[in-house]
């Protein structure tokens, strides 16, 4: 009776070869697709099916406390003072121009959030709206110490911890059943260690664009004559057969056939997308981000206090004007006007091309591990070079204006990705990182902030998580001569029972990114620093650490 009533894997494809669809040049990726779809259902019935996660790698480790490093996110705004100059979230104004920066914030959902965080940005379709709306499904990790000072070094600690048994990309991949196993797109330092035996993806986005969607689908569509391409339609036909064929023996004789009787429906969605026209289906999935970036960049909706005026002091370059461009120099810029470093054509490399194959991977299940690393400005009206993140020798004024175009451009698209992983129903389901390598620590002499490796920031998005959340104690001062004052170093952090924690280290970080992804962690030296429910919505109750404070 038990062996009757178990469909496996080899019937699944008997029946397709019955109908003749083993015989075209897409049968690789129809075994893929029934077999993670047998998986999935038995995953789905038992309740141990993990989250997506999308990670965002923003390497360089670019300045963050215009953005999400939240130095006294519950504290008193009046008392805090982070007595750094080259702290700024925005800029003072003077005779009609910006002319210095301030560490100024404002109280949003609850928490005291850099200045940028008041105002709207591009919307997808038409119009603006709220940057504050990522608040809502924010987890902020802060004050975490990465243990290495070096870029490289830091970024591989990130995706494998010492003494992980797998690395963060292969949490997920490990227990999906999703056609790949998990993606990279060209992010630096990505490692991919499984334990089941499974491989990455590896997309590199070209600096002048390309289809990203047709290279990943490429080991899916190689056929020397064109046949599946020309016979789109029958192919189909084939696969609306076989499904249907499927569909009264899953449901009387498989334990999960509901639940697999539903996800079928992939297969046939799948194989429109692996014979229909790549090159319309990319321009539909980049023209949305396009729009995003470009509206954030060309001063179409300026911000007080950030670029609705001239910026800088005419006559006045100094270091404070000083733009890094690698190898630890930096050079003035001359514009009497900050703002006319953009030009038409300056762009953010690879962001649109990144989000828009992250968005069509995710919303035809094709992965449940994706890593993508958008990096800095191209075209930047700047002698012949661009500036860095690396951020060594760049003084307050143009940081804070670069910053924040490209922290508002990035907001702009993790929203519009959000809403279509809303679209999809699979945002509660999904968690998406934002992480660099580490903070920066600001120097007290005009211009540059070097590496912060004793207080990296993480932060998560999901619809499981009723944010904002920010965890992680800080000093207000860093006892450090060269970069006094408070810029996110990390301070002892206890247990929400008060008992002491320590400095939270790259084990707490991705212990807590397990218990988001419903997986097991790789680090078992370190705890999560949320209650292991991973059925509930994430709200403060659920912190094991005290939220954030100031010391």
């Amino acid at each position: 009776m038990s062996k009757k009533q178990k469909l496996t894997r080899r019937e699944l494809l008997e029946h397709s070869m019955a109908l003749g669809l083993m015989t075209s040049p897409v049968a690789m990726i129809f075994d893929s697709i029934i077999s993670g779809m047998v998986q999935k259902a038995l995953a789905e019935s038992s309740g141990v099916l993990p989250r997506r996660y999308v990670s965002v790698q923003l390497f360089g480790a670019p300045p963050r406390w215009m953005y999400d490093l939240f130095l006294n996110p519950y504290g008193d705004p009046a008392t805090f003072d982070p007595k750094n100059a080259n702290l700024g979230t925005r800029y003072t104004e003077s005779g009609g121009r910006l002319t210095n920066t301030v560490y100024e914030t404002a109280k949003i959902k609850g928490i005291n959030a850099p200045f940028l965080w008041k105002y709207d940005v591009a919307k997808r379709g038409g119009g603006t709206r709220p940057m504050r709306d990522l608040l809502d499904n924010m987890l902020a990790l802060q004050g975490i110490n990465c243990g290495n000072p070096d870029h490289s070094g830091a970024a591989a600690l990130h995706f494998r911890p010492l003494g992980a048994s797998v690395t963060q990309p292969a949490m997920v991949a490990d227990r999906s059943a999703a056609l790949i196993p998990a993606v990279n797109v060209d992010a630096d330092m990505y490692s991919f260690l499984s334990l089941a035996n499974k491989s990455p993806v590896q997309l590199m986005a070209k600096e002048n664009g390309g289809n990203l969607v047709k290279t990943l689908l490429d080991p899916f569509t190689v056929d020397p004559e064109n046949k599946a391409r020309k016979q789109a339609a029958r192919v189909q036909d084939l696969v609306d057969g076989a499904v249907s064929a499927l569909d009264a023996q899953l449901a009387e004789r498989h334990p999960a056939g509901k639940a697999l009787n539903v996800s079928r429906k992939s297969a046939g969605e799948m194989f429109k997308q692996v014979t229909g026209d790549l090159d319309a289906v990319w321009a539909e999935k980049k023209a949305p981000y396009l729009v995003h970036v470009n509206r954030t960049l060309h001063q179409s909706e300026p911000i007080p206090f950030i670029n609705d005026k001239p910026i800088g002091v005419v006559g006045e370059r100094n270091n404070h004007y000083q733009l890094a461009t690698g190898g630890g120099s930096g050079e003035v810029v001359a514009h009497d006007d900050i703002r006319d470093l953009m030009r038409p054509t300056t762009r953010i490399l690879n962001i649109v091309e990144h989000f828009a194959v992250a968005e069509y991977i995710l919303e035809n299940d094709l992965s449940h591990s994706v890593v993508i690393s958008p990096r800095n400005f191209a075209g930047i009206n700047f002698t012949r070079l661009n500036p860095i993140f690396d951020e060594h020798s760049t003084g307050k004024m143009p940081s804070l204006y670069l910053n924040s175009m490209y922290y508002r451009a990035l907001s702009a698209c993790l929203l519009g990705f959000i809403d279509r992983l809303k679209d999809k129903g699979i945002f509660n389901e999904t968690v998406v990182e934002v992480f660099s390598e580490f903070n920066r620590n600001p120097k007290n002499v005009p211009g540059g902030s070097d590496h912060g490796w004793e207080g990296k920031s993480v932060v998560y998005y999901s619809g499981a998580i009723q944010g904002p959340l920010v965890v992680g104690n800080l000093l207000k001062d860093s006892g450090d001569v060269l970069h006094p004052g408070a810029w996110g170093k990390g301070a002892s952090t206890n247990t929400a029972t008060g008992k002491p924690l320590g400095q939270l280290n790259l084990g707490h970080q991705v212990s807590t990114l397990a218990t988001l992804l419903r997986v097991p962690t790789p680090v078992t030296a370190a705890s999560s620093l949320i209650s292991p429910n991973p059925d509930a919505t994430v709200t403060s109750d659920d912190l094991y650490v005290e939220k954030t404070k100031v010391v």
